[in-house]
This record gives structure tokens, C-alpha cells and sequence, in this order.
């Protein structure tokens, strides 16, 4: 799994990290019309464990306010633009 294709974070009580496909992040920032940082803290992240600075495939589901956002996501790089019809 590469990692430029995941926001990391990291779990605030335990320390440690996990990756969210960029593309998870975005749909629940667009299917809720807020950015990350304004979304309710009970938000549920689908993330993957990162074990010696892999990231593995051990899949846990843990609420925003648990995690701590170490690196975001570069919306400038995105190729696709997103439409609201009204």
C-alpha cells in the first residue's frame, strides 16, 4: 500500500499510527459538506494499522476524536473536481 494515497493519524491515547485512504476522507468531507477538522468527533474513520512504517491490511473503524491527523491531505494534487447539482 503506498502511502501517498493515505492521510495518517495518530491515536491520541495510544500512539499509535494509522492510515485512512485519501479517498475515504474526502467522501465523508463531501457527503457531509464540512472538512475534516469540522466533522462531529463521533465520525467514524475506517483506518489501517502501520507497523514499522508499513501499513498493513489489519483494518480497525475508531471515532475522530481519538485520532490526531499527522499528515493531510494535499487537495491542491487532486486531479478530480468535485460538482453539487443544485
Amino acid at each position: 500500500m503506498e502511502k501517498e494515497n493515505y492521510a495518517i493519524f495518530i491515536h491520541k491515547t495510544s500512539g499509535e499510527k494509522f492510515a485512512t485512504l485519501t479517498e475515504k476522507i474526502i467522501e465523508l468531507e463531501f457527503n457531509a459538506k464540512k472538512w475534516l477538522w469540522n466533522l462531529p468527533k463521533d465520525t467514524k474513520i475506517e483506518c489501517y494499522r502501520i507497523i514499522s512504517e508499513e501499513i498493513t491490511e489489519q483494518k480497525m473503524i475508531i471515532e475522530l476524536k481519538d485520532l490526531r491527523l499527522t499528515m493531510s491531505i494535499n487537495y491542491n494534487d487532486l486531479k478530480e473536481v468535485f460538482f453539487i447539482q443544485n
